[in-house]
């Protein structure tokens, strides 16, 4: 849009807009030439022309009026005003402020074409640094409607304000409100916008203002408080992530202890993973809670309650919590060879991380006897497997297979806190290969080279194990 005075609209139609202004007041509307009224509105946005400003104030009138002539007659104006302001912010022009306006003004406007284009119009305001708070509410308000083409803009909106770090706690609620939509589509969205949500909160929190982690410390609240177990799993979904981020130890801790009395298994599970993940973060005064809600659901018979339980004894182990010890270790001999053998494959991995947990544990903390022979113990069940059936009717099943291909899987911190341990489990798997089993040699040498590729230089001391 040139900034130069467009003499040819203003001298043929000057007398004709300022008419269709007095229409307009007068509840009528008649129009020729849309976009040229429109071009002559936006022209005199530069100069400040009274009569552009008073027919842009008039549009915004007719658009909301409660006279639905006026707003139908309104309509294609309105959406040819925000088709070219759209264009014009992308593009760094001025008018952020009339921008805004008319965006607002289409919220309100009932008519969803409008709608998406004040949604849209927005967006690009907020690309430009621009109508944070306006953009925020008008993102909301879009969420609520029934209607997927507006919640996608929505949805489109909310995303572009979490990258500039605004509205998080509002998308957050909307987001778990609207999931509950009986629409397919609008719940989808909804759910995109929640993870997207929180995948921000997990990268942000150290920058979020103390008045927006607020907001959320209370969307926590006022989720748990309702009676539906839906909003209820979404509640201790934000909780687990602020403590993987290091915040609300306290808070999240008597959650668990509320909602753990819980009748809805589903949601008690949910329960006990932000458990596990106080634990795993070492906050000591979980530690007694976890212990007894795991050596009590251990033996659940749902499967999926199992599995947590030994999640919650794997990091009760790696945060060498002695008391944890021998109930780990029973419950790994009582287990092992039903989850190893039968069970699902994150049971499975579960039992042979508690296993290479109690392991690494008994290694460094060997000067205590019972540490000592529980050290022995599981080198022993490395060596020479797990003896299944009885008599004749016996079958060995090897696990340094599985032992070797976990530690491999761990992280470089994991790795480098437990140099010495792997190397002894490295030692002894080589020197007790199993002759009549070449393949089986041949992939755990391929995955030892693999696990110490990844281990920095040792010295020679390192190799001087005792077996």
């Amino acid at each position: 849009m040139s900034k130069k005075k467009n003499k040819s609209i203003e001298d043929n139609s000057l007398e004709k807009r300022l008419r269709d202004i007095e229409l307009i007041k007068n509840k009528e509307f008649v129009c020729d030439d849309v976009n040229k009224l429109i071009e002559y509105v936006l022209d005199g946005f530069y100069r400040e022309e009274k009569s552009s400003i008073e027919l842009f104030k008039a549009l915004i009138e007719g658009i909301n009026s409660n006279d639905w002539s006026i707003k139908y007659s309104a309509q294609e104006l309105f959406k040819v005003l925000l088709e070219k302001l759209i264009i014009l912010v992308k593009e760094g022009d001025a008018f952020y402020e009339q921008a805004a306006q008319a965006a607002e003004a289409g919220m309100e406007s009932g008519f969803g074409v409008i709608i998406d284009l004040s949604l849209e119009l927005f967006k690009a305001l907020v690309e430009k640094g621009q109508a944070f708070e306006q953009a925020t509410k008008a993102a909301d308000k879009g969420m609520r409607y029934n209607y997927s083409h507006i919640v996608d803009f929505s949805v489109a909106l909310f995303k572009r304000l979490l990258e500039k770090d605004q509205g998080l706690a509002r998308a957050i609620s909307v987001a778990i409100e609207v999931m509950r939509s009986n629409d397919r589509e609008i719940k989808n969205l909804a759910s995109n916008l929640f993870d997207r949500s929180c995948e921000k909160l997990t990268k942000c929190v150290e920058k979020v203002y103390k008045h927006e982690f607020d907001k959320i410390l209370n969307i926590v609240e006022q989720e748990l408080q309702k009676d539906d177990v839906f909003y209820k799993k979404h509640a201790i979904k934000l909780v687990t992530l602020l403590v993987k981020q290091k915040q609300t130890f306290e808070l999240a801790l008597e959650i668990v202890k509320q909602e753990i009395k819980s009748d809805d298994l589903g949601y008690v599970n949910d329960v006990m993973d932000l458990l596990i993940e106080l634990v795993a973060q070492g906050y000591e005064p979980s530690f007694e809670l976890a212990l007894n809600i795991a050596n009590e659901r251990i033996n659940s018979t749902d499967e999926e309650e199992q599995v947590i339980s030994l999640g919650i004894f794997i990091e009760l182990v790696r945060n060498s919590y002695q008391k944890a010890i021998r109930p780990a270790y029973k419950t790994l001999k009582k287990h092992m060879l039903n989850y190893i053998d039968n069970m699902n494959a994150k049971g499975s991995s579960r039992i042979e991380y508690l296993f290479i947990g109690l392991l690494f544990f008994a290694f460094s903390n060997s000067e205590d006897e019972y540490n000592s022979k529980l050290e022995n113990k599981l080198l022993n069940i490395l060596v020479n497997g797990i003896n299944i059936g009885e008599g004749q009717d016996f079958e060995i099943i090897d696990i340094s297979n599985l032992v070797l291909a976990n530690i491999s899987f761990l992280n470089e911190k994991e790795l480098n806190q437990n140099i010495a341990a792997i190397k002894l489990i490295i030692n002894v798997v080589r020197n007790n290969f199993d002759l009549n089993d070449p393949d089986g040699n041949d992939l755990n040498e391929y995955v030892i080279k693999k696990i110490e590729e990844r281990l920095p230089v040792f010295s020679e001391d390192l190799y001087a194990f005792k077996f």
